[in-house]
């Protein structure tokens, strides 16, 4: 996977977590090839809050790891509002 594509993978991810708000460019068979990224919403804004707190981080990390990021986004939020 080339820098563009990682990038490309990983702004669609955190669109369909709800975190930012992107547009994603698809070739003619539907496969992405590249995105804009045009803010970031208030679940965005959110997670990264909760997420500079290193013990909830660190909850989260163990509660989450290997999971979609949709997921972890959910669980960081259970857990702040715990």
């Amino acid at each position: 996977m080339t820098d563009e594509a990682g990038m490309t993978a990983m702004v669609i991810e955190m669109k369909e977590a709800g975190l930012i708000d992107a547009g994603i460019e698809r070739d003619e068979n539907g496969l992405a090839f590249g995105a804009t990224v045009f803010c970031v919403t208030q679940d965005g804004h959110d997670f990264l809050e909760a997420s500079a707190k290193p013990a909830l981080w660190k909850a989260v990390q163990e509660t989450c790891q290997g999971k979609h990021l949709r997921d972890v986004t959910g669980e960081l939020c259970r857990l702040a509002s715990a």
